[in-house]
């Protein structure tokens, strides 16, 4: 608030909006709510349990079995990494900015599903996950839909 020269009702409308924004992104970008508390693996409510407490907690979670890298979510992890990527780079790439597949990713093997305006909208997505490091196949269920001329 001092920073910004704003009040507390200000700070408050920024936050929610700043909030609301990286719900969106996440929701745009993985399909999930961020918000959602099953998607995590400790929930801990710091307006009851104090700092230390919840430092142990996560501590001692982080050193569990349960949690320790496994060659499966090591995978899994560069899979989404590379899916990341890839939409990033078709977002990036000025022929494909506005193209939206859907971006699937599984041991280096990207698929493409959706529907585009265009052969060459569907070329230059293809073009893009090729190029993506990482990639080691790349098929596509994209398909053209040219809206009818009136």
């Amino acid at each position: 608030m001092e920073r910004h020269g704003i009040d507390a009702a200000e700070a408050t409308h920024r936050i929610a909006a700043y909030d609301d924004g990286v719900r969106a992104r996440m929701r745009q970008m993985f399909d999930v709510d961020w918000t959602d508390p099953l998607l995590y693996d400790l929930v801990i409510n710091t307006e009851t349990i104090g700092v230390m407490t919840a430092v142990e907690q996560v501590l001692e979670l982080v050193a569990s079995a349960e949690l320790q890298p496994t060659l499966a979510s090591r995978q899994m992890l560069t899979d989404r990494a590379l899916a990341a990527g890839a939409r990033a780079i078709l977002k990036a790439t000025p022929a494909t900015a506005r193209v939206d597949v859907d971006i699937q990713v599984a041991e280096g093997h990207v698929r493409l599903a959706g529907v585009v305006g265009s052969e060459a909208e569907r070329e230059g997505a293809l073009a893009v996950a090729r190029e993506a490091s990482g990639v080691t196949q790349v098929s596509s269920e994209v398909k053209v839909f040219r809206r009818p001329v009136r």
